[in-house]
């Protein structure tokens, strides 16, 4: 066999090998952290739904601009012991409605079901469906936080 090809085969393997690894750690990310589900039915007509990996928050903190990063901490500081302690209980408890609100235009109903948090509001001009893993909720909190006092 050539030089060439032996170079050809040595790079088609570190490129499978390079596609593995990846698709390996993006199936392992989504196992341990979850995903962020969210489905958006405007009344018009048309439809959102987005599912990412939960572990991109972490992400979206670290590259969120000083500025925003810090609006949104002050926003929230009152709330991040809350959140985390939240996050922390709400995980070993059993399934439950956590609020349920209901109006002549509006229904809002947050529910705490197997390791995630479901939010769903209906009106007349949209349905919002929303589900967070419980863990991100609280990781999320503690990077805030964090963030928010060593700037």
């Amino acid at each position: 066999m050539s030089t060439a090809a032996r170079l050809l085969i040595a790079v088609v393997a570190f490129v499978v090998l390079a596609f593995a690894v990846a698709v390996g750690a993006t199936t392992a990310t989504v196992y341990r952290h979850g995903s962020v589900r969210v489905e958006v039915e405007p009344a018009d007509g048309g439809e959102i739904r987005v599912s990412v990996p939960a572990g991109l928050a972490d992400l979206a903190i670290a590259v969120m601009p000083d500025e925003v990063l810090s609006e949104v901490s002050d926003e929230l500081a009152p709330y991040f012991e809350t959140l985390r302690v939240a996050g922390r209980e709400l995980s070993g408890l059993p399934d439950f409605t956590l609020l349920e609100v209901r109006s002549r235009d509006e229904r809002v109903i947050i529910r705490k079901v197997g390791r995630k948090l479901v939010i769903h509001v209906e009106s007349s001009n949209e349905r919002v469906h929303v589900e967070v893993p419980i863990r991100t909720v609280e990781r999320v909190a503690t990077r805030l936080a964090g963030r928010r006092f060593s700037i």
